[in-house]
């Protein structure tokens, strides 16, 4: 029995493991070679090409080694945890409530700490990532001081043009009652206008609502913040996070209709499986969300979570619940493994996947830029079955039709 969390719940669901999926007949180990790809039931099929990345890609990495320092450290690793998880829980409390705005702020000054904690960066499920700025001038007098949104990063708001803005309204958007309201209004987008719902906003994770929908967008600062205190902890290790590189990407590929994601003939589904490796996760898999994410209408990370103590589970579900958002990243817990077995837990996650090719990952991989892609175009050669190296022992990194 596995619990699955999922884009689009909020709750717990009971799921059975998937049963085993039809497959194409495949040559024997000895044979592996195709000339084309193979459809499921067996069929030739001419694919398109996939958008050529740089070649050849380094190999993946594995920082086992300076987790090993971080383990030996383990007392330091614990009070980090516990300084996030306090700080989370700090957060959670201070709500962005609008009962402070009831009333109709008699200075132009009383508006600041309003809007002032939305003025960062953001991850937004429809408009992907983007930054939130002062305006340097007041423009509209009756709205008072804006925010200005752009899409990120933004290297000078004067060579930048705002996508839309946030200002305070003393008329309700949708009901023209005389109440005051945070309002998002967008340029030429349909609906152009957002109203905050503060009954869910906190300051790091914002919903937007319309008329009809109470989660028309969702901005969220925890998985941008994740991202960059890894690409911070590898990169005093001497390991290559590509944190530069997939924060560019994520400007023309960020939402969740998957704009400018790219294509590929096959899918891949990333299994992870875990039981207390916090102290791994926590580093590799924001990173590997971040390289992802230009694929995500393709390729999938599983992870299933056995019952940890260390509070991996809650660090999924709130650190990383942008992907989950965006339908990149699936999430399962299952409490009948009281004792790790590597084998067990791998199976299972790969019978939750039902993608093309599945490729087992370990909790401390790095994949690095376009590694779904790359895995694609090796099988499109011709190969059933990859296993990447980099120093002695498989250590993850298989992959297989």
């Amino acid at each position: 029995q596995v619990l699955v969390f999922s884009a689009g719940s909020s709750a717990m669901q009971g799921r059975p493991g998937s049963p085993p999926r039809d497959r194409p007949q495949l040559p024997p180990m000895a044979d592996v070679a195709m000339a084309r790809a193979t459809s499921r039931n067996g069929a030739a099929q001419d694919v398109p090409p996939l958008p050529p990345p740089p070649r050849p890609l380094p190999p993946m990495q594995n920082f086992e080694q300076g987790l090993v320092e971080a383990h030996m450290a383990n007392q330091q690793e614990d009070q980090d945890g516990k300084r996030e998880k306090e700080q989370e829980q700090e957060e959670a409390a201070s709500r962005l409530s609008m009962s402070a705005v009831g009333q109709v702020p008699s200075t132009v000054e009383a508006l600041g700490p309003l809007l002032a904690p939305l003025a960062r960066e953001w991850q937004s499920k429809v408009l992907g990532y983007i930054d939130v700025r002062p305006q340097s001038e007041n423009i509209d007098s009756f709205y008072g001081p804006d925010l200005l949104i752009y899409q990120a990063p933004v290297q000078n708001t004067l060579d930048e043009l705002p996508i839309g803005r946030l200002y305070l309204s003393t008329i309700d958007p949708y009901s023209d009652a005389w109440q005051q309201s945070l309002v998002m209004e967008m340029q030429g987008g349909f609906p152009n206008r957002f109203k905050l719902n503060s009954s869910r906003s906190s300051t790091q994770r914002v919903y937007w609502k319309t008329a009809d929908c109470d989660d028309a967008d969702i901005w969220d600062h925890y998985l941008l913040d994740s991202i960059r205190k890894a690409a911070a902890w590898v990169g005093q290790r001497g390991l290559s996070s590509n944190v530069v590189t997939g924060l560019e990407r994520l400007r023309f590929c960020g939402g969740t209709k998957c704009t400018g994601s790219t294509q590929s003939p096959c899918t891949v589904g990333l299994c992870i499986a875990t039981k207390n490796r916090l102290w791994q996760l926590r580093r590799a898999l924001p990173l590997n969300l971040l390289h992802c994410w230009p694929h995500r209408a393709w390729a999938k990370i599983h992870i299933v979570d056995f019952g940890s103590s260390d509070g991996t589970l809650n660090f999924i579900m709130t650190r990383c619940r942008a992907a989950i958002d965006a339908g990149l990243l699936y999430v399962y817990s299952s409490d009948q493994l009281p004792y790790w077995h590597a084998s067990i837990a791998k199976n299972t996650v790969h019978m939750c996947a039902t993608e093309d090719i599945l490729v087992n990952l370990d909790g401390d991989n790095l994949m690095g830029c376009d590694f779904p892609a790359d895995v694609v175009r090796w099988f499109l050669d011709g190969h059933t079955v990859l296993q990447y190296e980099d120093g002695e022992g498989t250590c993850g990194r298989i992959a297989c039709w």
